[in-house]
């Protein structure tokens, strides 16, 4: 695979944008791609277990209208979505693990060759725009309403160093491979990183 082009939470999706040459196009949500600025690509949809089985439904309707799509499911909801693919998921103790960007990343490594991956809306949750309001996330259903709150304690609960780590280390093995505004989180060190984070949130909270 020559690209792939993949899309976060502080995308706007209710927004078009230029979409170039990429093979596949990547998202974590099932959402609406009629008439869309990438109906004519190959969509590969990487969904979680929370979002998985609060939204079993939604999720078999949306593959049953984007038949030519990829999708990687952890949970068995009855579709061909490549359950297995999570065993290959690195496991770490105390409860942490890999988020939405990871995640995929981790997935995509091991079941593609990719020679890039342009990134459009994720910067490790280090902007005021984390979760565009397009973006169907449940944090406003866990937390009661407050985002923020289910920002700080998903990071805490994930573990915000472990995920932020977890890309540098991938960028340093593979030096041409993530690419988009990503990269001016990705050359911070982990101090300037949770400075950061700390001056966004908790100062808000």
């Amino acid at each position: 695979i020559n690209s792939i082009l993949l899309f976060g939470p502080s995308h706007n999706f209710d927004k078009n944008i230029k979409v170039d040459n990429e093979d596949y196009i990547v998202i974590n949500k099932p959402i609406n791609v009629d008439n869309s600025f990438f109906s004519h690509k190959r969509i590969i949809l990487i969904l979680n277990n929370t979002y998985t089985l609060n939204n079993k439904q939604k999720i078999i309707t949306w593959s049953k209208k984007n038949k030519d799509s990829i999708i990687f499911c952890p949970i068995d909801i009855g579709l061909n979505s490549n359950t297995k693919a999570f065993n290959n998921i690195l496991d770490f103790p105390f409860s942490c693990g890999l988020m939405g960007l990871q995640r995929s990343i981790s997935i995509l490594l091991s079941h593609y060759e990719i020679n890039k991956i342009y990134i459009n809306g994720y910067n490790f949750m280090l902007a005021k725009n984390a979760y565009d309001k397009s973006y169907p996330s449940l944090l406003k259903k866990e937390f009661n309403g407050n985002v923020l709150t289910g920002i700080i304690k998903s990071n805490m609960k994930h573990d915000f160093i472990l995920n932020f780590m977890f890309i540098k280390k991938i960028d340093k093995k593979y030096p041409n491979l993530i690419n988009g505004d990503i990269r001016k989180f990705i050359k911070l060190n982990p101090i300037q990183a949770l400075d950061l984070f700390k001056n966004i949130y908790y100062e808000k909270n």
